[in-house]
This record gives C-alpha cells, structure tokens and sequence, in this order.
C-alpha cells in the first residue's frame, strides 16, 4: 500500500486498515492484548513494523493522517505516538 500520500480521506483510511489486517499475527493477538492490557482490538504486529509504516506516512501528509482520528485498533494508536514524536513545533506537538 503507498502510505505516502498528499492527502488523507476515509476511503484512504479504511484501506489503510485493511492493510494492517493483512499485517496481523493472530497467534500472538491473545499475548498481545494481555501484555499491552487493552480493551482495544490488538492485530499484534510488531513494533518495529509499526515504525516503518509511521516512517512512511511521515514522508507525506502525517498531519492529515493524524486529523482523521484512526483510531480501529491498537496498533492504530502506537503509529499516531511515533508520528506525534517526530512533530518538531512545539504547539503542534501538544495539540495531538
């Protein structure tokens, strides 16, 4: 999936989900959301995979992906941290 994008929709966004799905380990999902302690459904993808793909969007419009408020599963929430991260300006930082 191109992750490096000008703009973000929901379509975008949906397909952008079911990309994670393709990404899932279910073997590892119950491990997962019992060391994690989440109510939130897990996909159990590795960190490591996540920051490649939060390295990617940050290439293109990262703040427009973070306007649309992904937030379908938890692995959803650790790519929005590593984007938050790399937010240089301050304000901007603290407003997401």
């Amino acid at each position: 999936m191109e992750l490096i994008k000008e703009q973000w929709n929901d379509v975008d966004i949906e397909e952008f989900n079911k990309y994670l799905e393709s990404l899932k380990k279910s073997d590892k999902i119950d491990f997962t959301k019992k060391t994690v302690n989440t109510k939130m459904e897990v996909l159990a993808i590795p960190i490591p995979e996540l920051r490649i793909i939060a390295k990617e969007i940050y290439k293109g419009n990262y703040i427009d992906y973070l306007n649309e408020f992904n937030n379908q599963y938890y692995e959803n929430t650790i790519i929005n941290a590593v984007l938050i991260n790399h937010i240089k300006d301050i304000e901007t930082k603290k407003y997401y």
